[in-house]
């Protein structure tokens, strides 16, 4: 378990804005210099005399404004404002820069009356901006949150109400942004429609795709959204909504916008982070496979095929019946959303581990949902992984003799460090653990969606994963790791 939560805080080291910043700005004499990890999308701009102004918002807003001012110079920053999720407050120690206004604010990731004043000095200084103006916007996961001023007609509470209801009832992070789009002054593009000044900003993605769009709802990207969307999106989860705010989403949506004087760079993503866990898990002499970016579902469900798929990937190689192999084409197909064409890689790096005796890591990024119907208290990844155990305590009762040829441990965990309503970023499961864990107690947990409450009590809550806020945030992080205990196999 300890080589889990290694691989995931070297993960997270790999993303942390520091880094992310100084591989994609740089900074000669008085020229700027930006790159995507986009192609070859890159651009340089002269530094006004008069300085740049910093705006900078979401989970990563304090370390990536720290590392922007760094390369920068404080003597160049003419002002700026931050918006730091209210977590952070008590840890926040930025004390050194200078002509940067910070507000703390987002408690429960949920816009509040502190979020929506440092919006409101926000959207004053953009709006004070002269053409001959650089701004420098730093975005990040969290942003939606943090940044938000309802459009007239509506009240911050009345909208705060509309996403705790589309979050409750398992709607993505893509929907529910749509619909914050139509509701919000500064997202879909509302930033950079009030800017007269050059902006350049640089985007750290916690969404599937990397669609900027998407990310922190959009606020310096044009809103590509049919005008029909955001009431799609409510019909589809069915919430009701009053008659004034009917009005202002049957409202056009301007998608012929250029944005001219924006240039958006993605700067971060759960790539980074999928890829530097695999440099430091070969290192280790593991085969390491990553099989998807872009998981979704609901947690319930993935925490269940994962299992299905370890299940599937030891049968196959263990009682060569080849009927196993389309059951996990199935797993992958049907329950994961993914390509059954990762069967064969999965099944030959797998056959690879129980032969040579090396431990088989599967790596898999994205964001999941939870459609709660209980009372209790968790988060997406801590679902996930309870789901994960009782899968494995179930199985491992029918089938007792499969699970002595194998290990297997199972992280899943958020790389903002906070996991719903909680103060742990996830959990680590075993089948060890799955062997005397009180399953009828974990089960219910389950149906409660009161996963925190489980993990608390088991073991003095030593299946826990806790970082505290990290800083960046670049969606969920899976970690599946097989290790093989028994090397009698015939069909190779």
């Amino acid at each position: 378990m300890d080589e889990l939560r290694k691989l995931f805080m070297a993960g997270i080291a790999a993303v942390k804005p520091q880094r992310l910043i100084s591989e994609c700005l740089s900074r000669n004499s008085k020229t700027l210099r930006v790159n995507s990890i986009q192609e070859s999308h890159s651009c340089e701009m002269i530094l006004p005399d008069k300085g740049v102004h910093l705006f900078g918002f979401g989970k990563a807003a304090s370390e990536m404004m720290q590392a922007t001012i760094e390369i920068i110079g404080n003597e160049n920053i003419a002002s700026g404002i931050a918006l730091v999720p209210k977590q952070e407050e008590e840890l926040f120690n930025y004390h050194n820069w200078e002509n940067i206004t910070t507000f703390f604010g987002a408690k429960g990731n949920l816009p509040d009356e502190d979020s929506l004043k440092g919006s409101q000095k926000a959207l004053k200084m953009i709006e004070g901006l002269d053409s001959d103006d650089l701004l420098l916007v730093l975005i990040s996961g969290g942003g939606s949150a943090l940044f938000e001023i309802p459009v007239d007609g509506i009240s911050l509470n009345e909208e705060v109400e509309i996403v705790n209801q589309l979050s409750k009832s398992g709607a993505t992070i893509a929907e529910i942004n749509t619909v914050r789009k139509r509701l919000s002054k500064v997202k879909g593009g509302g930033l950079a429609r009030m800017c007269k000044g050059k902006i350049i900003a640089l985007i750290i993605s916690d969404v599937i795709g990397d669609h900027l769009d998407v990310i922190a709802s959009g606020t310096t990207v044009c809103n590509k959204d049919s005008s029909n969307a955001a009431f799609d999106v409510l019909s589809k989860h069915n919430i009701d909504v009053s008659e004034e705010i009917m009005n202002i989403l049957q409202q056009p949506v301007c998608r012929d916008e250029a944005f001219e004087h924006v240039f958006n760079f993605l700067v971060g993503s759960n790539w980074h982070l999928l890829t530097s866990i695999r440099s430091e898990a070969v290192k280790g002499n593991n085969l390491v496979f990553i099989l998807s970016r872009g998981i979704k579902g609901e947690a319930r469900s993935v925490g269940k095929a994962m299992m299905r798929m370890m299940i599937d990937l030891v049968k196959v190689e263990t009682t060569c019946k080849f009927e196993f192999a389309e059951d996990l084409g199935i797993v992958l197909e049907d329950d994961l959303d993914l390509s059954a064409s990762f069967t064969c890689t999965l099944n030959r790096l797998c056959r690879i581990s129980m032969v040579s005796q090396k431990r088989f890591i599967i790596l898999v990024g994205g964001e999941t949902t939870v459609s709660v119907s209980g009372s209790g208290k968790g988060g997406r990844c801590q679902e996930l992984a309870l789901s994960f155990l009782v899968e494995v305590a179930r199985n491992m009762k029918a089938d007792p003799e499969l699970f002595k040829k194998f290990k297997a441990t199972f992280l899943a965990a958020g790389t903002d460090g906070i996991d719903g309503p909680t103060d742990a970023a996830g959990a680590i499961v075993s089948c060890d653990l799955a062997r005397h864990v009180p399953f009828e107690e974990a089960e219910k947990s389950l149906d409660n969606n009161d996963s925190y409450k489980f993990f608390t009590g088991l073991d003095s809550g030593k299946y826990h994963i806790k970082t505290g806020p990290t800083g960046t945030n670049v969606m969920d992080l899976l970690i599946l790791l097989i290790d093989p205990i028994h090397s009698d196999y015939s069909c190779h």
